[in-house]
């Protein structure tokens, strides 16, 4: 009875778990990065103490789990941690899903750009027979940051 007790707790904290949205296709996973999102209700502000607590918690003898940035577009925030500090974020009800932040690179050529107007816009020559070829250097020394939320996929843009 005690270890049926222990598994029926077990899958009920296993199903209730946070996903972990897989990153980005085609991008490079960064280690121990992660941008975690909270459900609705909740704000960074008063999940802050939870997160300290875990830290302290599954901290082993590696970096500290730490924020970086909390957003306000989104109830969530930006850390690094180790993989069981996630697993105990994971299983926080205040939890909506975890996305490992990665590195993402653009295509250097579209051969059917959308109707954006770059092949347009980008050639000293009109040709637009001509596939749109983003420069290698263009945005050479700039780091951006993307928080996103998903992507339409019923948008014409992607049919």
């Amino acid at each position: 009875m005690k270890y049926t007790t222990l598994l029926i707790v077990a899958l009920v904290a296993a199903v209730q778990a946070a996903p972990l949205v897989p990153h980005a296709l085609g991008g490079k996973p960064i280690a121990d990065s992660y941008i975690v999102v909270l459900k609705n209700s909740n704000s960074v502000g008063t999940f802050k103490t939870k997160f300290d607590g875990i830290a302290k918690k599954f901290n082993g003898r590696g970096r500290a789990p730490e924020i970086h940035r909390e957003y306000s577009a989104i109830p969530g925030f930006h850390a690094s941690f180790d993989a069981s500090t996630l697993k105990a974020i994971q299983a926080n009800p205040d939890v909506a899903y975890i996305e490992q932040d990665a590195i993402i690179s653009i295509k250097g050529s579209q051969a059917s750009p959308p109707s954006w107007g770059l092949t347009r816009v980008g050639e000293e020559k009109l040709d637009l027979t001509k596939p749109y070829n983003y420069p290698d250097v263009a945005g050479e020394g700039v780091t951006a940051y993307v928080v996103d939320t998903g992507v339409f996929a019923n948008h014409t843009d992607f049919g």
